[in-house]
């Protein structure tokens, strides 16, 4: 899991609170905070703005939890294991992906899982204009895999039809354990909060420092927390309280695309 954290060089000139941002697929975005444009390294002039965070004393913390964030710039991400059936043998399932590009460019589609098999007459790919349509099935002849992880319209380079509804059901493979990503979160604040050091003897940077922690999210970070109050990791392994107080901006039901 990759952690980003920004604190005091002096703590005990710091207000012992943790600020941690719950990042968007992989991104920081509390730049609004800091007056700045924001970014994924806010040791920068440019990104680090008026620094109302730090000038407070806040020390801010990051970690990866999605392991579908993409790898680079600064993003966070985290690994997690493929999910085996008792026997080590692939798990396989039922997967349902509905597509919409407000756009008239997109001629392939990223599929959130790859195909347990690329033959065609196990899927299916449907389209319709609005909602209340029925929706028109797509025959075999219409598109094709271009790899266990995409699929595209055919004629190849045919773009998909502008917030045209999709949607395409296909038999998926190798879940990933993305659950993790909660329990992870969870143990990261609770070490930055509560532990003197971790398993391998390595000292917590803030330990004995932190007395408040607070989240902020935008977006789809903010049903992640939602999630992550709900199915209780909020209390850690020990039962003690994780995050004090939760901030989710935005929160809502995310735009397809």
């Amino acid at each position: 899991m990759d952690i980003y954290i920004l604190k005091p060089i002096d703590l005990t000139k710091g207000n012992h609170k943790l600020f941690l941002e719950v990042n968007n697929r992989g991104g920081k975005l509390f730049g609004g905070f800091n007056k700045s444009t924001g970014g994924n390294d806010p040791t920068t002039a440019a990104q680090a703005g008026d620094g109302f965070l730090m000038n407070r004393g806040y020390t801010i913390a990051w970690n990866g939890w999605d392991p579908s964030a993409a790898q680079g710039s600064n993003n966070l991400t985290i690994s997690v294991p493929i999910a085996k059936n008792s026997d080590g043998s692939s798990i396989t399932g039922p997967s349902y992906e509905y597509i919409v590009y407000d756009n008239a460019t997109s001629v392939s589609h990223a599929l959130a899982y790859p195909a347990a098999t690329l033959a065609k007459t196990q899927a299916t790919l449907t389209v319709r204009d609005h909602l209340q349509d029925a929706p028109t099935v797509i025959p075999a002849d219409g598109w094709e895999y271009v790899t266990e992880r995409s699929i595209r319209l055919l004629p190849a380079g045919t773009p998909f039809r502008q917030s045209a509804i999709y949607e395409f059901s296909y038999t998926a493979q190798d879940p990933l354990v993305a659950g993790i990503g909660l329990a992870a979160t969870r143990d990261f604040v609770s070490f930055l909060r509560y532990a003197t050091a971790d398993d391998f003897g390595n000292p917590n940077p803030l330990a004995n420092d932190i007395t408040f922690t607070f989240s902020f999210a935008v977006s789809q970070p903010a049903r992640y927390l939602n999630d992550f109050q709900t199915l209780g990791f909020n209390a850690d392994e020990k039962g003690k309280r994780v995050l004090d107080g939760i901030e989710n901006w935005l929160g809502v039901v995310a735009a397809l695309a």
